[in-house]
């Protein structure tokens, strides 16, 4: 019998989010991103706590969708996720497989939508 089984709403999401990008595409699981998780702050008692800190991914969209009007550049989008441009690049292409640009535009593009 095949089973997931996970702890916590965020596994879930994270499930959810992983096969609606196998089964579809990148672009529908960053939609049901910028749906379902539009602020990446997190509570003052939140701050600290190794499990609840944002990836710099996180941070980069975060602000990307605070951004909207006038987009980012890769350099302050790094210094805002507090890492280099070439370690944006890198985890956005593990993360989505495509760069942080064409995440920005796909984002942008939805908002205008």
């Amino acid at each position: 019998m095949n089973q997931i089984t996970f702890t916590g709403a965020m596994s879930a999401f994270d499930l959810t989010r992983s096969m609606i990008e196998e089964h579809l595409e990148t672009s529908v699981a960053l939609d049901g991103d910028s749906m379902l998780l539009r602020d990446y702050t997190l509570a003052p008692q939140d701050r600290g706590n190794p499990a609840t800190q944002v990836s710099p991914v996180q941070k980069a969209i975060a602000a990307m969708q605070m951004n909207i009007e006038n987009p980012l550049s890769l350099n302050a989008l790094s210094k805002i996720a507090a890492c280099q441009p070439k370690t944006v690049l890198r985890r956005f292409k593990t993360a989505f497989d495509t760069s942080p640009s064409n995440v920005y535009r796909h984002i942008r593009l939805t908002n205008a939508r």
